[in-house]
């Protein structure tokens, strides 16, 4: 009887076990529905922010290709000494590129300066360092000869300073296009041309193909 009666007892303990158990098991697998749940809406949650940052960096790549754009017919020149432009910048400029650029006297007037500016940033407290001056002409033609004219010229200095022309680019694209300075310095001393065209794309000219 005693045997019969622990016997039920342990069944008893036994089935209870069970029944936590199952609780328990239940528990847990609502636990892990819920989670897969929550998972499933992170998820979606991730990919709807991935889409709509995808069309951020789309746009700001859009405004900034329209920004480079809008600066087509932009020059910038470095290392004109402050204060040398006087009150007319425009006929500065003009005199300049003229004397600097060589230009014949009778093709002076036939470039047109649609403004020209010191760059938008405080005036340098030190001599040695002078805001930059844009340039925009008005023609695109009249932006391709100036830089091709201080490209075959080289080395251009005016009133014993050394002055240069350059493109107009934002800074976010000046970054990209200074990454490859290194690597066609190397190109250079090997010999191989190299050409860099817009807005950061590498051309290399090797054997007589380009590539």
């Amino acid at each position: 009887l005693e045997i019969k009666k622990e016997f039920f007892t342990q069944m008893k303990a036994l089935r209870e076990a069970i029944a936590q158990m199952k609780c328990e098991i239940t528990s847990q697998g609502e636990f892990l529905a819920e989670t897969d749940q929550h998972n499933n809406v992170l998820e979606a949650k991730v990919d709807i922010l991935q889409k709509e940052n995808s069309k951020i960096k789309e746009l700001e790549a859009r405004a900034e290709d329209i920004k480079n754009r809008s600066r087509r017919n932009n020059i910038r020149v470095s290392s004109i000494l402050e204060g040398l432009e006087g009150l007319d910048m425009v006929t500065f400029i003009q005199s300049l590129i003229s004397e600097a650029l060589k230009l014949p006297e009778d093709s002076e007037a036939s470039i047109e300066i649609d403004r020209a500016y010191r760059a938008l940033c405080p005036k340098p407290a030190s001599t040695d360092r002078h805001r930059q001056v844009i340039i925009r002409l008005l023609r695109w033609q009249d932006w391709e000869w100036t830089l091709k004219a201080t490209r075959t010229q080289g080395q251009i200095v005016w009133q014993n300073h050394k002055i240069y022309f350059d493109q107009d680019f934002s800074r976010v694209l000046q970054q990209k296009r200074i990454t490859f300075f290194s690597l066609r310095q190397k190109l250079a001393v090997a010999k191989v041309k190299s050409l860099l065209n817009y807005p950061a794309i590498l051309r290399v000219n090797c054997n007589g193909q380009n590539l």
